[in-house]
């Protein structure tokens, strides 16, 4: 059952609902105004059942108290999240703990239910409990190809195709270390250029500033020389950027691009590609 209306007014819901709500969870962008609904809503429900979503960290909202109890002090802006979950970027789902705690790389606890009682404690020992998990979805390869990181370059060697991209990237995402990146790729290529089957090449590097992975695709229809093992051109250049505290999630888009590499129909059908848009829609064919 679903009300809409003013949350700052009890009024909002019949008195029958009003009068049997357990609990109350303020989750606006807005610390301030999750404070006064709680504030309003203490007139029908107890205080120990008020909380609320704060941007503050613990420390802060000790200092400045208020009606309701601070929650959710890790996670993002609601809005954000909510945005998330309509891009299926992010998943919520009731996890069962009849196998201990949740692991840590499954997901991040939001609340626990214990024989009918909830609470919002992350940390979960009985094997009794559900948990609420949220749980941030790993991109794969497709998830990150946009049209404006597709590109279509005229090049004579691998060192000017990679700058070629490379400024692309600083570009579209000029808060990168651009130096640091430039300097370290161009360094480690230019003495083992990561070359995979059928003209493939896959430049990669961990960044320390990034919290999601980039990745950036060229076209270079001329093709460009390098030391491959059937010794083809060159034609596709994919430079994958991932956050440095994703190892796994970095070697499994590289995965990605050898399983592309490996399929000679696919490469040439990417190779064809005259347009990013086209390039995209044929990328997805494979998916599909």
């Amino acid at each position: 059952m679903a009300f809409q209306g003013n949350a700052l007014s009890t009024a909002t819901l019949p008195s029958e609902v009003a009068g049997s709500i357990g609990n109350v969870l303020a989750l606006t962008d807005n610390r301030d105004l999750n404070q006064l609904i709680c504030e309003k809503w203490s007139e029908v429900v107890d205080k120990d059942k008020l909380y609320r979503w704060s941007s503050q960290s613990p420390q802060v909202e000790q200092q400045i108290a208020g009606m309701g109890i601070p929650i959710w002090f890790h996670l993002t802006k609601p809005s954000q999240l909510s945005y998330d979950l309509k891009s299926n970027k992010i998943l919520l789902h009731w996890h069962n703990n009849t196998n201990g705690t949740l692991k840590k790389s499954a997901g991040t606890i939001l609340i626990s239910e214990n024989q009918g009682k909830i609470s919002f404690d992350r940390h979960v020992d009985s094997a009794e409990t559900r948990m609420l998990v949220l749980e941030r979805v790993a991109p794969d390869l497709m998830g990150l190809l946009h049209r404006q990181h597709v590109l279509f370059i005229q090049c004579d060697s691998y060192q000017e195709a990679l700058l070629a991209v490379l400024n692309k990237v600083q570009r579209l995402y000029p808060e990168l270390p651009h130096e640091h990146i430039s300097s370290v790729l161009l360094e480690r290529e230019g003495e083992f250029p990561t070359t995979l089957a059928h003209g493939v090449a896959a430049p990669h590097l961990h960044c320390s500033v990034l919290t999601e992975p980039i990745c950036f695709v060229a076209r270079i229809p001329d093709g460009i020389e390098l030391h491959t093992y059937e010794g083809e051109l060159v034609q596709l250049l994919f430079l994958l950027l991932s956050p440095e505290s994703e190892p796994e999630l970095h070697f499994r888009l590289l995965a990605e691009i050898a399983k592309i590499a490996s399929n000679p129909e696919l490469v040439q059908r990417l190779e064809t590609a005259r347009t990013a848009d086209e390039f995209i829609q044929y990328f997805k064919e494979k998916k599909s």
